[in-house]
């Protein structure tokens, strides 16, 4: 598996992918419009981008669908 393979998946299925093939170590940054910002998130949105973190093995970039 590679990891970004779950962009386009929601939340919940790709955290369920990523243990499933035991990737533990990763973060979680919501990205919206200047208008919306929004820290908060739940498990329908939406998997935009996967990047290598510094301080986490992967960082899961998310934002809310449409």
């Amino acid at each position: 598996m590679n990891v970004t393979d779950v962009i386009g998946f929601t939340l919940k299925d790709a955290k369920a992918i990523f243990e499933n093939n035991n990737i533990k170590d990763y973060s979680i940054k919501v990205t919206s419009s200047p208008r919306l910002k929004c820290d908060d998130y739940d498990d329908n949105y939406r998997v935009v981008s996967i990047r290598k973190a510094s301080n986490k093995e992967f960082e899961m970039i998310i934002c809310k669908p449409l």
